[in-house]
């Protein structure tokens, strides 16, 4: 019985099935351990009653885990982009992480549930089975040595062990899952291979979506709600557990019908490339779910139409993506207005080299220039408001520009800074005036790395973690101040171990966001600090950082799509829509999965708010919408800035 003092524990427990069964256990009061490596997952759900595990369930040491009162076994990759590369990460959680969860309900003496899939039933069609579903006792026809094999023959390992654990008086099941679906199933955008929101996505971004073979296949598809129910129904079943139960919905479909539900939801039109069927791709996936109706009563409660529409529905607000009914081609989506106001720096910053007495810099923008009119950002849909600069710190009147934009309906007022001159009291005189969050330009923890990278003293940069310390302690008091750290990744910080404690720092403190932005050679860089600059030698490098950061990082960070487009980039490749978002728009900042804003080619230094009007921008999203198809990151950028600004230096010279 289930104890309401210990934990369930769930392997896999960030995934999509498994972040919706935690949030459902949290909800009836009962505390969860996740053992999730977050190689396809990110750790969603934060909360004091959730201990998490980030280890490979196949490695995990089983005498750190606590006492439980229950195992839900769901780890395992499921995207064949990602086991076809690598079938260990299929084949060893499904193997030795078996056998470390079978040791942990033997040692605890509490019941283990094993999530399967419908893909150990190879490729059995209507022909062999007639006009009924796959039932639990059918044999297999299965393929051998296959491209796919690896996940199928992993998943029918896992079974063997745990029904031998049962066999041996263990309190054990297997459920066969048959395509669960609904918001948030792509969670690392990592080609699940999920045909819905793969359809989904590409018919909003105007792609055409890939049917492999002729489109016949038959699919059944199960809301992701219905499935928490049908596993929690047997988790919580008083009584002995049948060996294995299928959990699906008998509903059939084929991948052409669907294609034609998903697209009059969307009221797009759409275009096919068909492509080569794997030969084991299975023609027929249909469950026959009598048996769990009749141990349990469940049923499924939401019909494909009603699954799919809440689904499509998610799935446009998560993309930040709505169709005009008058041009399907538009994309309208809010966005983020990014403001210079402000050349001015405080620092000594290797790569530009400004004095502290301001020799060398530009006027300040005019507030006519920074101020936009109110009924412009409200008919843009502005959501946020980002104040950036050298140091908009040095500005006396930043209160009163934050005070302009609060009264505005932007959701949100972010403040960039080095940090170095945010005083307590200035602080909160900013919060007062309407500052809603706070970016830090941070390279890296160390001493060596801000003054390499900012030209920081020891004195400095102890000030500014200090400063950084401040906010955050003030956050505990008022939850609502979004603080964020900005890492510009040059040859000072291109270290594991520098951006590893940088990792740690953000993940310790509770961040909302690490966002890295790359440097590139702007012609002023390569002047003044050219040893900053990173080379087609730092490429693999780069991909190495990437993977610990995505891996690692538990806060909001850039997709590692942005990692793999630098490194191309380092390498020869061209920096287009394929890693900003836009041809033609060279950017410092790839902001991978970060929305951030828009680079507007014509805007100007001096020119803001000539450029933002309506005309402007609607061409620039129609613009954004032909080009965003080639896409990697999800580099949604809106801004309305360039960077081929006259910089002057202090010799008088332009660069």
């Amino acid at each position: 019985m289930l104890s309401s003092k210990e934990p369930i524990l769930l392997s896999g427990g960030d995934g999509f099935i498994g972040k919706n069964i935690v949030k459902r256990l949290l909800n009836l009061d009962i505390p969860v351990i996740v053992i999730d490596n977050h190689v396809t997952s990110y750790p969603n759900i934060q909360s004091e009653h959730v201990k998490r595990f980030e280890e490979d369930v196949s490695t995990i040491n089983i005498s750190d885990v606590p006492t439980v009162s229950g195992v839900i076994h769901l780890a395992s990759v499921a995207s064949p982009l990602v086991y076809l590369k690598n079938p260990s990460s299929v084949l060893d959680p499904n193997t030795i992480g078996t056998r470390k969860m079978i040791e942990i309900a033997k040692r605890d003496n509490v019941r283990i549930l094993f999530a399967s899939t419908s893909e150990v039933y190879g490729n059995l069609n209507e022909e062999i089975l007639g006009n009924r579903g796959i039932k639990e006792s059918d044999n297999a026809l299965v393929s051998l040595l296959s491209n796919r094999s690896c996940y199928a023959a992993a998943k029918r390992l896992g079974e063997e062990l745990i029904w031998n654990f049962k066999k041996e008086g263990g309190d054990a099941s297997i459920f066969r899952l048959f395509n669960v679906y609904g918001p948030g199933m792509d969670l690392k955008n990592t080609g699940y291979g999920r045909v819905i929101p793969n359809f989904i996505h590409n018919m909003l971004q105007g792609i055409p979506i890939q049917i492999f073979g002729d489109g016949t296949q038959i699919r059944s598809f199960l809301w992701i709600d219905d499935a928490v129910d049908a596993i929690l129904s047997l988790f919580f079943f008083e009584k002995e557990l049948p060996d294995v139960l299928n959990i699906g919905n008998d509903e059939p479909i084929t991948i052409l019908n669907l294609a034609a539900k998903i697209s009059n939801i969307l009221e797009v039109t759409y275009k096919t490339e068909y492509c080569d069927r794997e030969d084991d791709d299975p023609l027929w996936r249909r469950p026959c779910i009598e048996k769990i109706n009749k141990l349990t009563g469940w049923e499924p409660e939401i019909n494909l139409d009603e699954g799919l529409r809440r689904t499509v529905l998610a799935e446009k607000t998560d993309f930040a993506t709505t169709m005009s009914s008058n041009n399907a081609h538009l994309i309208d989506t809010q966005f983020s207005l990014v403001i210079d106001v402000t050349y001015r720096c405080n620092g000594n910053c290797s790569y530009c080299q400004w004095s502290t007495n301001q020799e060398a810099r530009l006027d300040d923008e005019t507030n006519s220039n920074i101020l936009i009119p109110k009924k412009t950002i409200e008919s843009l849909d502005v959501e946020r408001v980002v104040l950036s600069g050298g140091e908009p710190l040095i500005r006396n009147d930043l209160e009163k520009i934050i005070s302009y934009y609060a009264q505005t309906n932007v959701r949100s007022i972010i403040l960039i800074t080095n940090g170095l001159i945010l005083t307590e009291e200035r602080l909160d005189s900013l919060l007062s005036a309407g500052l809603t969050g706070i970016t830090f330009s941070l390279d890296g923890i160390s001493d060596r790395v801000a003054f390499e990278a900012r030209g920081l003293s020891k004195e400095q940069h102890d000030l500014v973690l200090n400063n950084i310390s401040k906010v955050l302690q003030r956050r505990k008091l008022d939850d609502n101040i979004e603080i964020g750290i900005n890492a510009v990744i040059s040859k000072a910080n291109l270290d594991s171990e520098i951006m590893s404690k940088l990792v740690d720092f953000c993940n310790s403190h509770s961040v909302d966001c690490l966002k890295f932005n790359s440097l590139f050679d702007d012609g002023f860089v390569s002047k003044n600090a050219p040893w900053l600059l990173l080379d087609k030698a730092d490429a693999s490098e780069v991909i190495h950082i990437g993977e610990m950061v995505v891996r690692n990082c538990h806060v909001k960070t850039n997709h590692i799509n942005f990692w793999t487009a630098l490194a191309s980039v380092l390498e020869g490749g061209e920096l287009d829509a394929t890693s900003c978002g836009l041809k033609d728009r060279q950017a410092i900042a790839i902001r991978g999965d970060l929305k951030f804003c828009f680079w507007n080619n014509n805007a100007t230094y001096g020119q803001t708010y000539d450029q933002l009007n309506i005309e402007n921008v609607m061409q620039a999203r129609k613009r954004f919408a032909e080009t965003i198809h080639l896409c990697q990151t999800g580099a949604y950028c809106f801004c309305l800035q360039n960077f081929n600004h006259q910089w002057r230096m202090s010799n008088g010279n332009h660069n």
